[in-house]
This record gives structure tokens, C-alpha cells and sequence, in this order.
């Protein structure tokens, strides 16, 4: 795992998790209540797309999810984090899950 960052004040880390192995380490450091921020995917639905048939496409996004549950997947090899969005471009106070795999930075705070 390589450490990208770390800011002592915030109490925040920034790192890279590279192997399988990271995604296990991680899983035993991130606890509920901490602020994860990762890039993932989400939809972007306003009021009008709920009454179309169609859905709306995944966009790429940064999201701050505020910890409530961390479940590990030992066979897949990687971690889901769900929790309540607190930062990003839409959605505050939805809910949502961060998949952790490795090769994709996030950043933990404590």
C-alpha cells in the first residue's frame, strides 16, 4: 500500500491500495464513523428521470461517505463501505456504497 498523503491536522490519509492484501489491511483500519472519500459511480436522476422508463447513465463522481457499515469479500477481493454521502456534487444525505479494489486512491478520515 503506498501512502499518497497525509494532512496531521484534518486527520486525514490519502493512500493506494495495490494488492489484494492492502484491501485486507484497510478493512481492519477503517472503522464505522470515519469519512471515506473515493471516486465511484453513480446516477444522476432528477425529479423528471423517475418518470421515464429509461435510467438515467452512471457518472463518474468523487463521494465522502460518512461509515455505517464495512463488509469485506474475501472471495472477490474486495470491500464495500456504505454509508451517507456528506461530500460531493449531488445526493448529500443519500445513501450509497464505495467498492475499495486495488489501484483506486481513497482517502480516510478519522
Amino acid at each position: 500500500m503506498r501512502i499518497l498523503g497525509k494532512d496531521g491536522s484534518s486527520g486525514e490519509v490519502k493512500v493506494l491500495p495495490e494488492t489484494d492484501d492492502d484491501i485486507w489491511h484497510l478493512y481492519n483500519v477503517i472503522c464505522v464513523g470515519d469519512l471515506v472519500t473515493a471516486s465511484t459511480t453513480r446516477r444522476d436522476e432528477k425529479a423528471d428521470d423517475k418518470l421515464r422508463a429509461e435510467r438515467a447513465e452512471k457518472k463518474r463522481m468523487t463521494l465522502g461517505v460518512r461509515v455505517e457499515k464495512i463488509e469485506y469479500d474475501g472471495d472477490g477481493l474486495r470491500m464495500r463501505l456504505l454509508g451517507v454521502i456528506e461530500e460531493g456534487p449531488q445526493d448529500i444525505g443519500q445513501h450509497h456504497t464505495l467498492m475499495i479494489e486495488p489501484g483506486e486512491p481513497l482517502r480516510i478520515g478519522k
